[in-house]
């Protein structure tokens, strides 16, 4: 995936390699949060994901839509005679819905000041395009298969995906209208072959407070759209506890030693409460946890709920409310979701975090034959946590002396595959330097 970015804040131009695992570091203010839900916007119309539907409108004289419109006849029949049943198979290379091979989305002025603020200055030749090939993904949507049944007024739509491992899935949404006519149907059926990628989420830096604010009902707040979506995903996950990912074997294992115990919902039915189960019969409410607990709760219910090949999760501040030693963990854990196909985008402020991936990708090159050993060595113990160069991309954003601009750069050197640029060195030394300083006056004489 390309990111090319052009006057976003301070970020003047940049292209930027967004590979598996890609990590925004450096100072405060230097638009790596912007970039990110820049990013996220860009994915979240082509993605499946749970509150997606709003994104399903197409415009007129769409070539897609009016490929699509020639192939619903028996469902528009169906419609207008109000009893009969009707099925339709939409193949997605059938009607050549990515001709290129390629997807490139755009945002502009207008869409950058909505995502941001529409307070925010932005500059009126401001764009992000990001530019990827189909062939990069995880998972291949093939098709889609759409039931009528006018009677009931119930529309069914099947999506049915390859992962490149072979395995199948499919996806199963219902939508009742007692009027499905030409133009509805339409719409409702272009918009999912045009789907690219399984789930796409948002996890805020204020993420711990916002999981308070998602017990509520209030939806009116004015707040950016990563932000409502992430709400939007939390209160879903409260009436769908009972449902389980096909990575939640493979990963909520590693997760629960982080959180201090299982994060679950209990209760009735639409009574449920949030709590952290840290033994047997023992239970917190998640509002007296750990912050750490209450930071990770989105993760948590997205490993055990959604988690899957194919998809995007972009956490701002990782290492939000995390000790060192979590850090590490929590590093660790990203590389094991990449592992099993999920492509990971975060930003960080932590020493400890860029300084483990190194270590992470070190592991990466050594003997497959020592890796076992090796990972012994690591917080979660498996070697599914090292990292081969080729997955990672990490970027420097650092202000220029003045101010004006941000500079976006590689931070990983392509002759020895390790980051060897790190915008925490220059307060590593002054630690050192005021320590030494510290130390001369300590022991001169009055």
């Amino acid at each position: 995936m390309k990111l090319t970015v052009h006057k976003l804040g301070r970020i003047t131009d940049a292209e930027l390699d967004i590979r598996p695992l890609t990590v925004f570091s450096g100072h405060n203010g230097t638009n790596k949060t912007w970039l990110a839900w820049a990013l996220f916007e860009l994915l979240w119309p082509v993605s499946t994901g749970l509150n997606t539907m709003g994104s399903m409108a197409v415009s007129q004289g769409d070539p897609l839509s009016s490929s699509v419109r020639d192939r619903l006849k028996p469902l528009f029949e169906a419609s207008a005679q109000g009893t009969s049943k009707a099925t339709v198979t939409l193949g997605v290379d059938e009607l050549e819905v990515w001709p290129e091979g390629t997807c490139e989305t755009k945002l502009y002025h207008d869409q950058l000041a909505t995502l941001l603020g529409e307070k925010t200055s932005i500059a009126a030749d401001a764009r992000v395009q990001l530019l990827f090939s189909i062939q990069e993904m995880e998972a291949r949507h093939d098709s889609v298969v759409a039931e009528l049944e006018p009677e009931l007024g119930r529309l069914s739509i099947t999506s049915l995906w390859t992962f490149t491992n072979g395995l199948k899935r499919t996806i199963k949404r219902t939508f009742t209208d007692s009027q499905w006519d030409e133009d509805k149907l339409t719409q409702v059926l272009t918009w999912p072959l045009r789907q690219l990628l399984l789930n796409v989420l948002c996890f805020p830096a204020d993420r711990a407070g916002l999981l308070l604010a998602s017990e509520g009902g209030n939806s009116d707040l004015d707040l950016p759209h990563p932000v409502t979506d992430f709400l939007g995903f939390m209160r879903i996950m409260r009436g769908a506890s009972r449902r389980e990912s096909p990575l939640k074997d493979a990963l909520l294992p590693f997760l629960d030693p982080i959180t201090g115990g299982n994060i679950r919902f209990t209760g009735d039915r639409g009574e449920e409460r949030l709590v952290l189960e840290i033994g047997a019969g023992q239970e917190l409410p998640i509002s007296v946890a750990s912050s750490l607990s209450r930071s990770l709760a989105g993760l948590s219910h997205y490993i055990r709920a959604l988690a899957s090949p194919g998809d995007v999760l972009l956490i701002d501040e990782l290492e939000m409310n995390a000790h060192p030693v979590a850090q590490l963990a929590l590093v660790e854990l990203m590389a094991v979701m990449v592992h099993h196909g999920i492509r990971i985008i975060f930003t960080t402020h932590s020493p400890y975090v860029i300084d483990h991936l190194n270590n992470l990708l070190e592991a990466g090159r050594a003997p497959e034959a020592h890796q076992a050993k090796l990972a012994n060595e690591f917080r979660l113990k498996t070697r599914d946590a090292f990292l081969p160069a080729d997955k990672v991309a990490v970027y420097a954003f650092e202000a220029t002396p003045d101010g004006s601009e941000v500079k976006v750069t590689n931070a990983i050197d392509p002759g020895s595959g390790l980051i060897t640029k790190s915008t925490f060195a220059p307060v590593t030394q002054r630690l050192s330097q005021l320590f030494n300083a510290a130390l001369d006056a300590s022991e001169e004489k009055p």
